[in-house]
C-alpha cells in the first residue's frame, strides 16, 4: 500500500469504527471508483495510476508518463498538485458517503 492509499483509509478509518469489513471494503473501492471516473482526464489518469500503484509513487516517472501520454510537458511539482488535487476531491467524497450512510455496516 502506497502513500496515497493510506492518505484515504485514514479518512475511512477516521469515519467509521467499522472499517475492516469486507463489505465496507468493497464500498470504499466502488465508492473510489465512480469518483475517479467522474474526474477530469488528466485527473483520473494520474489517480488510476496511483491508485493502481503497490509502491510509493515516484512522481519524476510519473511526469515523464504523462509527457509521453499527454504529449504535454509537466513538471514533478504540478504532478503532485494533481494527486493532491484529486485526493482532496476523493477525501470530501468518502467523507460525504460515510456522513450520509454509505460507509456503515448496517445499511
Amino acid at each position: 500500500m502506497n502513500r496515497i492509499q493510506r492518505r484515504l483509509w485514514k479518512v475511512v478509518v477516521a469515519t467509521s469504527p467499522a472499517a475492516n469489513t469486507a463489505d465496507l471494503v468493497e464500498r470504499l473501492e466502488r465508492l473510489v471508483d465512480a469518483q475517479v471516473q467522474d474526474m477530469t482526464p488528466a485527473l483520473r489518469r494520474v489517480m488510476e495510476t496511483v491508485l493502481a500503484s503497490q509502491t510509493e509513487i515516484d512522481y519524476a516517472r510519473l511526469g515523464r508518463e504523462i509527457v509521453k501520454t499527454e504529449g504535454v510537458w509537466i513538471t514533478e511539482a504540478a504532478v503532485r498538485k494533481r494527486v493532491s488535487r484529486a485526493m482532496q476531491m476523493l477525501e470530501r467524497a468518502v467523507r460525504q458517503a460515510w456522513r450520509e450512510g454509505v460507509g456503515r455496516v448496517d445499511v
